[in-house]
């Protein structure tokens, strides 16, 4: 059987069980102990953080894509300075965007007048987004060196059995809504060590390193690249409508 196909078994299996543990925790669990405010809550924070990290990160996982596959052939593991750049690149584009963030928060709370627990919790909104950020990068290197089946692991089953237990814990009294948030906003940053862990055992990477001559010579490739795309993706979803973020629904309040 040839890795593609044993692969995509694999990736199969995985997903119907995190299909399973998905169905318990959004149709069982969670309407059953988190009441609708909460529920709702959690959905914006996903609605919130998710395009700000994509904002933020600059491109950079469009540049893990296409030019990971060079850096792999002509550099060795302990050498391929791509992940470091990638992250400071996005840090940078997290700080920028969360400065404006912050100095209009005034208008921010404004807008989310209507939602108190998402004013009362809105402070865990950049770690969260930082920590989707991050996992989103390294999920993006694991799936350039093939692993597929890992990423699914975490992604499908692992952030899923994650929720599974801290909705569990909720239910058993161990703690109220505000413990379960302050640790639901970790997840990403699971995952981000999991996919760093997998990185370093499978390959002889190393994340702090010199820059390559291969990035001084394929920079002037790499930037305009991620930033092309990064702005298309933006207005793809702007065209289509589809809601990465909450936009539809504030374009559709606008035009109500």
């Amino acid at each position: 059987m040839g890795i593609i196909k044993r692969q995509s078994i694999y990736f199969t299996i995985i997903s119907y069980l995190g299909l399973v543990i998905g169905a318990v925790n959004t149709l069982l669990l969670m309407p059953h102990f988190l009441t609708q405010e909460e529920v709702g809550l959690i959905g914006v924070f996903s609605a919130l953080a998710f395009p700000l990290a994509a904002i933020s990160n600059m491109g950079a996982i469009f540049a893990i894509n296409r030019f990971l596959p060079y850096y792999k052939k002509l550099l060795p593991p302990g050498k391929i300075d791509l992940p470091l750049i990638t992250v400071l690149i996005s840090l940078l584009g997290f700080i920028f965007i969360f400065l404006i963030v912050h100095r209009n928060d005034f208008y921010v709370f404004q807008l989310f007048s209507k939602a108190p627990l998402l004013v009362e919790y809105f402070y865990l909104i950049p770690f969260f987004t930082l920590g989707y950020m991050l996992c989103s990068i390294f999920q993006a290197l694991n799936n350039g060196y093939f692993y597929t089946v890992w990423v699914g692991i975490v992604t499908e089953v692992i952030f899923r059995i994650f929720n599974l237990t801290i909705i569990l814990l909720l239910a058993f009294k161990m703690y109220e809504f505000y413990e379960y948030l302050h640790i639901y906003v970790f997840m990403f940053w699971l995952g981000l060590i999991l996919y760093i862990w997998k990185l370093k055992k499978e390959t002889n990477w190393t994340f702090f390193t010199e820059v390559s001559i291969l990035t001084k010579r394929i920079k002037k490739y790499m930037f305009p690249y991620s930033g092309c795309l990064l702005y298309t993706s933006d207005a793809a979803d702007e065209r289509s409508s589809v809601d990465l973020g909450g936009r539809r629904i504030i374009k559709k309040k606008k035009q109500s």
